[in-house]
């Protein structure tokens, strides 16, 4: 049975302008006060609009590389199906935890846990 990734239907608040809203948003530590907008990367899951950003990593949300397609075929081949795009990921493509059950995850040196 082919284990699905869940899908997020959330929606990116923007103002009139369609300018990214205060949450996307984060102060610069060269300007206080200032606000500096920034999506970052998103997440690569069709309808997900999570980014790689200050407020993402606030949130406890992380993202991880697609597996190599060469290396890991079968995986990649999940990964890339579950996440119901046409096109095929690059080298810069991130999925983020939102995607993943948290028994998941594997602990590593370069990310380790608290």
């Amino acid at each position: 049975m082919e284990q699905r990734l869940p899908l997020l239907s959330m929606e990116v608040s923007q103002d009139a302008a369609g300018k990214l809203s205060a949450e996307h948003c984060y102060s610069s530590s060269k300007e206080p006060g200032s606000q500096k907008c920034t999506r970052g990367t998103q997440c690569y899951a069709y309808n997900c609009f999570n980014y790689n950003n200050r407020e993402s990593t606030a949130r406890g949300i992380s993202f991880h590389q697609f597996p190599d397609k060469e290396k890991e075929k079968q995986r990649w081949e999940v990964w890339f199906q579950n996440c119901h795009r046409t096109s095929e990921p690059n080298k810069k493509t991130r999925i983020c935890s939102v995607h993943f059950e948290s028994s998941r995850f594997k602990q590593t040196k370069k990310n380790p846990k608290d």
